[in-house]
């Protein structure tokens, strides 16, 4: 099962599918729902988009497994300014 539910039309619903950890968001979830929403906003037929959570949670939020795996490998942290400020948004670190 895919973790972002679309379904498109002039009322798009976007389902978050990740209720195993309460539909936190990673990086790669991140995108899918900006990707989702950016074509949404493209769509001249689309007037209502809804964002949803599958399960007993809306989001939880940044999933901080992920940004903790990378900051025990060395890498750079996920939610790390450089990844997210071409899309004008602002994540900061966990410590």
């Amino acid at each position: 099962m895919p973790d972002l539910i679309v379904d498109q039309g002039p009322i798009t619903r976007l389902t978050m599918n990740r209720p195993e950890v309460l539909n936190a968001f990673s990086t790669a979830f991140g995108d899918q729902i900006l990707d989702a929403l950016t074509e949404a906003g493209r769509d001249p037929d689309c007037k209502v988009v809804i964002l949803r959570g599958n399960g007993r949670a809306f989001s939880s939020g940044d999933d901080i497994k992920e940004g903790a795996r990378a900051r025990a490998a060395g890498e750079e942290s996920p939610f790390s300014i450089i990844h997210s400020e071409s899309y004008g948004v602002e994540r900061y670190p966990y410590y």
